[in-house]
């Protein structure tokens, strides 16, 4: 989570970051108008082997802060699309 959002919020000339921004600040916001990983971490979990627009959301373990990592996946392939 604290790469997507690093990324995201780090977006300056970057449309499709932007748009990534303003989605996860309305998905996931925090008290002081950030995103709050917390939240967004929750929300990705109930939503995990959803099938959306032919893309996939699944676990592939945890990183050294025990932090759990996703990735996208296109479904009916097996290539990665994206992992954070």
């Amino acid at each position: 989570m604290r790469k997507l959002i690093q990324e995201a919020v780090g977006a300056d000339e970057n449309k499709p970051l932007m748009n990534l921004r303003d989605v996860l600040l309305d998905f996931a916001p925090d008290r002081k108008g950030g995103i709050d990983p917390t939240v967004l971490g929750n929300k990705i979990s109930r939503n995990k082997g959803r099938i959306v627009s032919g893309y996939r959301l699944v676990a592939v373990g945890k990183d050294r802060t025990k932090a759990m990592k996703w990735r996208v996946i296109k479904v009916g392939n097996a290539e990665s699309v994206e992992s954070c």
